[in-house]
């Protein structure tokens, strides 16, 4: 005897495995997804850094402006006495 109901039931079968596949994949492309948020995450980390090391270098930098000002303010007052 034919077992009509094995039959029938095997399409679904195919469609939870075509159904399940296609799950992988999209959890693959999320996984894909998510490597690519913590690379750009550290990229931005790594800006970050590099902006305070610049902010570093420009509070140098303009300290000594501010040293180089007051020489010559130093300078001009030596020149040009107060009266």
């Amino acid at each position: 005897m034919c077992n009509f109901n094995a039959i029938k039931s095997q399409p679904n079968a195919i469609e939870v495995q075509i159904n399940t596949s296609k799950l992988q994949a999209d959890v693959t492309k999320v996984q894909v997804n998510t490597s690519k948020l913590l690379l750009n995450t550290i990229k931005v980390r790594v800006d970050i850094t590099q902006l305070q090391a610049n902010a570093t270098k420009v509070q140098a930098d303009a300290t000594k402006m501010q040293v180089d000002a007051t020489k010559v303010q130093g300078k001009w007052a030596n020149i040009c006495p107060p009266k």
